[in-house]
Protein backbone atom coordinates (compact mmCIF):
# COMPACT_ATOMS: atom_id res chain seq x y z
CA UNK A 1 0.00 0.00 0.00
CA UNK A 2 1.13 3.26 -0.93
CA UNK A 3 1.10 6.65 0.89
CA UNK A 4 1.28 9.64 -0.25
CA UNK A 5 3.20 12.18 2.15
CA UNK A 6 0.18 14.78 2.57
CA UNK A 7 -1.86 11.47 3.40
CA UNK A 8 0.33 10.09 5.97
CA UNK A 9 1.09 13.70 7.52
CA UNK A 10 -2.80 14.37 7.82
CA UNK A 11 -3.24 10.23 9.46
CA UNK A 12 -0.40 11.39 12.21
CA UNK A 13 -1.97 14.73 12.86
CA UNK A 14 -5.09 12.89 13.67
CA UNK A 15 -3.89 10.60 15.22
CA UNK A 16 -1.76 13.16 17.75
CA UNK A 17 -5.01 15.20 17.86
CA UNK A 18 -8.05 12.55 17.87
CA UNK A 19 -11.19 14.41 17.85
CA UNK A 20 -13.61 13.63 20.40
CA UNK A 21 -16.72 12.40 19.57
CA UNK A 22 -20.28 11.85 22.53
CA UNK A 23 -22.74 10.51 20.09
CA UNK A 24 -25.03 11.12 22.65
CA UNK A 25 -26.16 13.44 25.44
CA UNK A 26 -28.50 14.99 26.96
CA UNK A 27 -30.19 17.95 25.04
CA UNK A 28 -30.18 20.15 28.09
CA UNK A 29 -26.26 20.25 28.09
CA UNK A 30 -24.23 23.94 27.14
CA UNK A 31 -20.82 24.08 25.31
CA UNK A 32 -19.85 25.64 28.92
CA UNK A 33 -21.38 22.63 30.22
CA UNK A 34 -18.88 19.80 28.54
CA UNK A 35 -16.04 22.52 29.40
CA UNK A 36 -16.49 22.31 32.79
CA UNK A 37 -16.55 18.64 33.11
CA UNK A 38 -13.63 18.25 30.74
CA UNK A 39 -11.66 20.97 32.18
CA UNK A 40 -11.74 18.79 35.82
CA UNK A 41 -10.15 15.82 33.55
CA UNK A 42 -7.09 18.00 32.67
CA UNK A 43 -6.81 16.60 29.01
CA UNK A 44 -5.51 20.09 27.99
CA UNK A 45 -6.64 22.92 25.62
CA UNK A 46 -10.13 22.89 23.98
CA UNK A 47 -9.99 24.77 20.58
CA UNK A 48 -14.14 23.35 19.47
CA UNK A 49 -17.02 21.77 20.91
CA UNK A 50 -19.87 21.15 18.45
CA UNK A 51 -23.38 20.40 19.27
CA UNK A 52 -25.18 18.68 16.49
CA UNK A 53 -28.62 18.60 17.27
CA UNK A 54 -30.92 15.66 17.01
CA UNK A 55 -34.69 15.04 17.83
CA UNK A 56 -33.59 13.01 21.39
CA UNK A 57 -30.54 13.62 21.93
CA UNK A 58 -27.88 15.41 20.67
CA UNK A 59 -24.14 14.22 19.35
CA UNK A 60 -20.97 16.37 20.57
CA UNK A 61 -17.61 16.94 18.99
CA UNK A 62 -14.57 18.02 20.75
CA UNK A 63 -11.45 19.48 19.27
CA UNK A 64 -8.57 20.02 21.21
CA UNK A 65 -6.19 22.82 20.62
CA UNK A 66 -3.41 21.37 22.86
CA UNK A 67 -2.97 18.08 24.88
CA UNK A 68 -1.22 18.12 28.17
CA UNK A 69 1.61 15.80 29.13
CA UNK A 70 0.94 13.28 31.82
CA UNK A 71 -0.22 9.64 32.27
CA UNK A 72 -3.85 10.47 32.49
CA UNK A 73 -3.97 12.18 28.95
CA UNK A 74 -1.77 9.72 27.47
CA UNK A 75 -3.71 6.95 28.52
CA UNK A 76 -7.04 8.39 27.67
CA UNK A 77 -5.48 9.54 24.05
CA UNK A 78 -3.99 5.83 23.53
CA UNK A 79 -7.32 4.66 24.31
CA UNK A 80 -9.52 6.82 21.94
CA UNK A 81 -7.09 6.45 19.37
CA UNK A 82 -7.32 2.26 20.13
CA UNK A 83 -10.87 2.54 19.01
CA UNK A 84 -11.85 1.97 22.73
CA UNK A 85 -15.00 3.56 24.57
CA UNK A 86 -14.16 5.94 27.77
CA UNK A 87 -16.64 7.24 30.38
CA UNK A 88 -16.37 10.54 31.88
CA UNK A 89 -17.97 11.44 34.71
CA UNK A 90 -20.01 14.24 35.00
CA UNK A 91 -21.79 13.78 37.78
CA UNK A 92 -20.92 10.46 39.43
CA UNK A 93 -22.25 8.20 38.50
CA UNK A 94 -23.53 9.58 35.55
CA UNK A 95 -21.15 9.73 32.52
CA UNK A 96 -20.38 10.26 28.73
CA UNK A 97 -19.51 7.54 26.92
CA UNK A 98 -16.62 8.98 24.33
CA UNK A 99 -15.06 7.68 21.23
CA UNK A 100 -12.59 8.92 18.82
CA UNK A 101 -14.61 10.53 16.14
CA UNK A 102 -14.01 9.86 12.01
CA UNK A 103 -15.74 12.44 10.67
CA UNK A 104 -14.41 14.90 8.83
CA UNK A 105 -15.03 18.73 10.98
Amino acid sequence: MKIELSNYHEIIIKMKHPIICIPRICKSITQQDIKKVFDTYNFGIIRNINIVQGNENNKVFIKFNYWNRNLQTQQFRNAINNKQEIKIFHSFPNFWKCYKSFSKL
